[in-house]
Order: C-alpha cells, then structure tokens, then sequence
C-alpha cells in the first residue's frame, strides 16, 4: 500500500485471520499481518474477545505493532468498547 504522498515504501503482506464463535453470545478473533517483502517479518499480531446480546456488545482487543521508524519501536494497545445499541459506542 501507498500512504498520502508517496513517501512511505509500498508493501506488500498477507493477513491471517480467525474467528470462533465460543456461545451463541461470545465470539473469538485473531489476527496476524506478514510482510512478503524487504524484511519478511511480522507487522501486526491481535485479537478480540466480544460479548454480544440484544442489548449491547462488550469488545475487548489486543494489539502488538511491530512496525519500526527511528523515533517508534512499535507497541502494545488494550481496549476495551461497549456499544449500547439503542444509544450507540463508547
């Protein structure tokens, strides 16, 4: 891919993703992005956990960023997300 004005490298990758339904209410979902070219390491490794019913959904997601510039050495996030689905997100 092509960021803005050209002046990020393109690169090409292969995503891996599965999900699971666990209960009729409970789902699974991880994920895994590769890069096929230049340093073919991984770029990107996550997951969600989400409960959902007719009321509202509860997401909790894990992220590990592999991605490198000389001021970012990639990271951790950790959210979590209700949704009210008669009022929307939070």
């Amino acid at each position: 891919y092509t960021i803005g004005d050209n002046r990020y490298d393109s690169q090409e990758g292969i995503t891996y993703r599965l999900t699971s339904a666990l209960t009729k209410n409970l789902s699974l979902t991880g994920y895994y992005q590769y890069d096929l070219s230049g340093k073919k390491e991984p770029v990107d490794l996550g997951g969600t956990l989400k409960y959902e019913n007719e009321c509202m959904a509860v997401i909790v997601a894990i992220d590990k960023s592999y991605t490198r510039d000389r001021n970012y050495e990639g990271d951790v996030s950790f959210n979590l997300k209700l949704v009210l689905k008669t009022l929307g997100g939070v």
